[in-house]
């Protein structure tokens, strides 16, 4: 079982939980790299960083797969639950919906500052983003379009969230030093 690290100097390290070991790393990206998270299988790996891409890396030879360019830098970025997309947030307020054997994303506005997280629901039909306007969005998967669900507000600005691992709950952590447990339905805490 690896986790993967990204840093300011634009490396990502991989290490073996199991006896805590460095197994690999990647070639130094341009600028900080912001995230790193595998696909459930644990096949591939996607990266965000302040080149203003989002890479996709088959993890057997650790060779670039896709370059999901953006106009500015990228600062989240997770896969699916089945792996086929993967979704970003940048600097720029946009929330990016990958087709990953299209290459063409969906795009989302709503946020007003830097997007810092990003993450699906188990079931893969929506997607929550968090930043710096200090608020949490829920996204529905459209066939062509990503549709607002709902808002969740915050007293600082969000820099975690996932969804609980049966989606009924998404937690976020934020800047104010505060976890909350929020109602993915009704966006209740």
């Amino acid at each position: 079982i690896l986790v993967a690290a990204g840093f300011e100097s634009g490396d990502v390290k991989f290490w073996d939980l199991r006896d805590g070991n460095l197994r690999g790393s990647l070639a130094p990206l341009e600028g900080s790299v912001w995230a790193a998270q595998f696909s459930a299988d644990g096949n591939y790996l996607v990266t965000a960083s302040d080149d203003g891409q989002a890479i996709v890396w088959e993890m057997m030879t650790y060779s670039r797969v896709k370059n999901l360019a953006h106009p500015t830098s990228v600062k989240a970025a997770a896969f699916s639950p089945d792996g086929r997309h993967v979704v970003t947030g940048d600097r720029a307020s946009t929330v990016r919906l990958w087709d990953l054997d299209t290459g063409i994303p969906m795009e989302a506005r709503g946020h007003r500052g830097t997007i810092h997280c990003v993450g699906f629901s188990p079931d893969g039909k929506l997607i929550a983003s968090a930043g710096a306007d200090r608020t949490t969005k829920l996204w529905r998967i459209g066939p062509n379009a990503l549709e607002a669900v709902r808002t969740l507000e915050h007293d600082a600005a969000v820099y975690g969230v996932c969804f609980s691992p049966d989606g009924t709950k998404v937690a976020t952590a934020s800047l104010d030093g505060m976890v909350r447990i929020w109602d993915a339905r009704s966006g209740g805490l």
